[in-house]
């Protein structure tokens, strides 16, 4: 099962709604399943702003709710009829006709569950949005459920009146019983999308999406799903071992929770100093959880070093390297290519050289300057590394990333990797260890400077709609576009 981890929860809802859009652009009659509670509420919020914007049409969407207190009516402040109707449904343009919502007071409540399942049956489910209990409860089949059930009359469990006493004026109050859609009939959804926020949610993720299926662990059912998807925020989400980053206006937003995990990693650094400037910040995060090796293609020694010969700018750039990788967790690797000297005649052996390198890594991921980039070094270093990898078996993912003398220009990047005031100032540390760089011109500054923008620039132009607030998210960021893996 795919969870997406968010570092923040405006992101979380705007990545989410996004999906429902896209849905309903898709397909106008759409049929999704409503989910109420205070995890929803940011989300509904999110549609009915779309829907004022004038940025979606939902008079031909079919709504249907996914449980409902026994005893209470529509009306009722509790009901979830009415929590639907005052936080979503009433504030756009649904149409009446396509409202199917429960009444739990209906004298016959067989005939009120057989009437849900007729209409699963006769106009199906596009899309089921589900939220989840602490005990991993989804609509009001809580732990026990068979993962065969259907619509029916179900008992609530201490825990979930407990948690749902928060809305009554005591606990006696809180209706025993509830009428939900069962978890067959909701896994009969073309697609599934659960939303958990908060730490306390959190333990029910992690089962649900790693544990053992069995009905004592209702959501684990989704599992089995050929289409299910968890959106959390990062508490939530933080006992996921295999947390997926959110993506929103075709930009994925990576922070250290969801990026990738023990895989084997090649950064093409043209210069020395490369990596450190590029992607210092994202590096150090990922050698926590993966083997990284920094193919430094070119020695660096055309570098102005005053009053130092070739070999000792050698020597001194290499050092300055292997201190850089110290403080990143990477492991350098100093090939000394030809073509920094002599161009193309070398191209062949160099090419040679560095498959043998990746022949022996087997890398899933290699970082390489963007296609764009005009530096002469990064190049040559692209094309070198872009021709080696063609003679691999299985093609890892690239990784494009920017560089001060390169920056991405609009729509030719699609993911960012946000970071933290610490782990800008350990990128800050690796650049400053190329002392003999750094003397001269201030990289570390424009690193800084680069990466604050591209946390401000992202959030105002990709992440926000005109005319609004930017979302939160962390000071600074790196900007990558992302070329999925393939093999031959």
């Amino acid at each position: 099962m795919k969870v997406f981890v968010a570092p923040g929860q405006e992101l979380l809802y705007k990545s989410i709604a996004s999906k429902v859009l896209e849905l309903v652009e898709k397909k106008p009659s759409a049929v999704i399943a409503l989910p109420t509670g205070s995890t929803s509420l940011p989300l509904y919020k999110e549609l009915v702003k779309k829907f004022e914007k004038g940025s979606i049409d939902f008079s031909k969407t079919i709504f249907m709710n996914l449980d409902e207190y026994i005893e209470l009516g529509q009306k009722h402040s509790q009901s979830y009829a009415r929590f639907l109707r005052k936080n979503f449904l009433d504030r756009v343009n649904a149409s009446e006709k396509n409202i199917f919502l429960f009444n739990g007071r209906a004298e016959d409540l067989k005939k009120e569950a057989k009437k849900r399942e007729e209409l699963v049956k006769r106009k199906g489910i596009d899309l089921a949005l589900l939220g989840i209990g602490e005990n991993a409860h989804i609509a009001f089949n809580e732990p026990g459920s068979s993962f065969s059930s259907r619509t029916r009359v179900v008992n609530l469990s201490k825990k979930t009146i407990a948690v749902n006493s928060r809305f009554f004026k005591n606990k006696k109050q809180v209706p025993k019983k509830a009428i939900t859609m069962g978890i067959a009939t909701i896994m009969k959804a073309k697609k599934i999308i659960l939303i958990a926020t908060g730490k306390k949610k959190a333990k029910a993720v992690q089962k649900m999406a790693s544990g053992k299926p069995g009905k004592n662990v209702p959501a684990s059912a989704l599992q089995k799903h050929r289409n299910a998807e968890a959106y959390c925020d990062a508490e939530a989400g933080k006992l996921v071992s295999d947390a997926l980053p959110i993506e929103y206006n075709k930009t994925k937003i990576f922070f250290e929770k969801s990026l990738p995990k023990k895989k084997r990693i090649i950064f093409v650094s043209p210069h020395p100093d490369d990596s450190a400037i590029a992607s210092g910040a994202l590096l150090s995060m990922l050698s926590k959880q993966n083997k990284i090796f920094v193919f430094v293609m070119s020695s660096g020694h055309h570098a102005v070093i005053n009053g130092k010969h070739t070999q000792k700018k050698i020597a001194m750039r290499e050092k300055e390297a292997k201190a850089e990788a110290t403080i990143l967790g990477t492991a350098p690797v100093f090939l000394r290519l030809g073509f920094y000297d002599g161009g193309e005649k070398n191209f062949v052996i160099d090419k040679r050289k560095v498959l043998k390198k990746m022949q022996g890594i087997k890398p899933d991921i290699v970082f390489l300057p963007h296609a764009f980039d005009t530096h002469p070094t990064h190049k040559f270093s692209r094309r070198l590394a872009i021709e080696a990898i063609a003679r691999l078996g299985k093609k890892p993912e690239i990784w494009n990333f920017e560089t001060p003398w390169a920056l991405f220009s609009h729509g030719k990047f699609n993911a960012l990797a946000e970071f933290s005031e610490k782990q800008m100032e350990k990128k800050l540390r690796a650049i400053k260890k190329h002392v003999s760089q750094v003397s001269r011109t201030r990289f570390d500054i424009a690193a800084k400077n680069i990466a604050r923008f591209r946390a401000i620039s992202i959030a105002e132009q990709i992440l926000s709609d005109f005319g609004e607030n930017p979302p939160k998210i962390m000071k600074f960021g790196e900007l990558y576009s992302i070329e999925p893996s393939r093999k031959e």
